[in-house]
């Protein structure tokens, strides 16, 4: 079959055409690589306070005051780190003062023992790049409402010379100092996390001082609800705690959290509360995650969430096993269980037996001289159900301070 000469032509120029176009998308595409190109080398160069990457072990921030020694928790926008002041900022605080070095020899001539290190810091950093004035604003005035008026920072016996909010290039950060030059060297603050990781368990902790942690915690957990706040999850190395139980303002939650939409100045309340929930969304986290709550592997939350968390965390904390991760009960939970299983088919059968001890584990069976109390109040607060547990925190905590004068050993 011959082709006629004028389609031949008709065929050239639409090939022509193409072409054309082909050209000028290759010229655009080359175009966009560049520019690209160009945007990572020039991203490349920023240092990580200008990024949205958490800051690396060993880094100097904020004026030179702080180095960072681990990150401790993450969250979109947030994260939480444990620092030591460096150099002159904790020898002299930066700036000097009479009233300051009176105070220096005085203590010489009182010969108080100081410490030999840099005091434990924890700060909790807010990435605020990307955002735009106004909610920046906003972020900024609520920090420092939040830290006039401290939601859970803690006990007054905790140290707090230095604490302070500043601002760095893009990022607003909460310190708070954990040590001081008067506190007993007996005391040393560490993360529940590095307490309890590959160490025998302390003697000290024991199911009745568990109970009473339980309500500590409970109680900081309930005034940040009451501030709009919900957790999500309550990892234990944002805990902190001493080596030696001494410590009396412990267990204390670190600042994990963004400032309370109460705080969001020149907001309503309903769209402070949307805001914050978009700018700071809940880390869904891992399914293998044995203090978060299903429903959050699904992007719902409320106090229920928490009571969760707290619940799973006292669990722990009485059997000294985790709980099995909500997750991988939730699949348990809703596979059929037959009475008979010899009517199924075989391959049924082996799914039910897969799935045989990822059901929640009855704390007495780890710990005999648990009460029957106790025990039905973890169970409750580890429903997979929200609507099963208690219906808030506070709740939690009143079940607990019902039990807390019985004897637990």
């Amino acid at each position: 079959m011959q082709v006629s000469e004028k389609m031949q032509e008709q065929i050239a120029e639409e090939l022509f055409d193409y072409s054309d176009e082909l050209e000028a998308a290759n010229q655009v595409t080359r175009r966009v690589t560049q520019e690209l190109a160009c945007q990572e080398t020039m991203f490349s160069s920023l240092s990580p306070l200008e990024q949205n990457f958490p800051l690396d072990v060993g880094e100097v921030i904020l004026g030179g005051r702080y180095r960072v020694e681990r990150r401790l928790y993450s969250r979109p926008r947030l994260n939480l780190y444990l620092g030591r002041a460096v150099g002159r900022h904790w020898e002299r605080g930066g700036v000097f003062s009479v009233f300051r070095w009176l105070a220096c020899r005085w203590r010489r001539m009182c010969r108080k023992p100081e410490m030999t290190t840099a005091p434990l810091v924890a700060i909790r950093e807010i990435v605020l790049t990307g955002l735009d004035a106004h909610r920046q604003a906003c972020i900024e005035t609520a920090g420092v409402e939040e830290f006039i008026e401290p939601i859970g920072l803690g006990s007054a016996r905790l140290a707090n010379e230095k604490d302070r909010v500043l601002f760095e290039r893009g990022r607003l950060y909460l310190v708070l100092q954990l040590q001081s030059r008067r506190a007993g060297k007996d005391i040393e603050p560490t993360t529940l996390d590095d307490l309890l990781d590959g160490k025998p368990w302390p003697e000290w902790l024991s199911i009745a001082r568990v109970v009473q942690w339980g309500v500590q915690l409970g109680r900081m957990i309930a005034r940040l609800h009451r501030m709009g706040i919900i957790l999500g999850e309550i990892a234990p190395e944002t805990l902190l705690v001493d080596k030696q139980g001494l410590a009396p303002w412990a267990p204390l939650l670190l600042m994990c959290w963004p400032p309370a939409p109460r705080f969001w100045d020149g907001l309503p309340e309903e769209e402070a509360y949307e805001t914050y929930r978009q700018t700071f969304p809940l880390a869904r986290g891992s399914k293998q995650n044995a203090f978060l709550a299903p429903e959050l592997l699904y992007g719902l939350s409320d106090e229920r969430t928490d009571v969760y968390a707290l619940g799973a965390m006292l669990y722990m904390l009485v059997t000294r096993v985790a709980p099995i991760a909500a997750m991988r009960r939730l699949q348990a939970s809703q596979t059929l269980w037959p009475d008979e299983k010899q009517a199924l088919p075989l391959r049924a059968v082996e799914k039910l037996e897969r799935y045989e001890g990822l059901e929640l584990i009855p704390p007495r069976f780890w710990r005999e001289e648990l009460s029957v109390s106790l025990e039905q109040i973890l169970l409750k607060a580890l429903a997979l159900d929200p609507h099963e547990r208690y219906e808030s925190v506070f709740s939690l905590v009143e079940a607990l301070e019902a039990i807390e004068g019985e004897r637990q050993g």
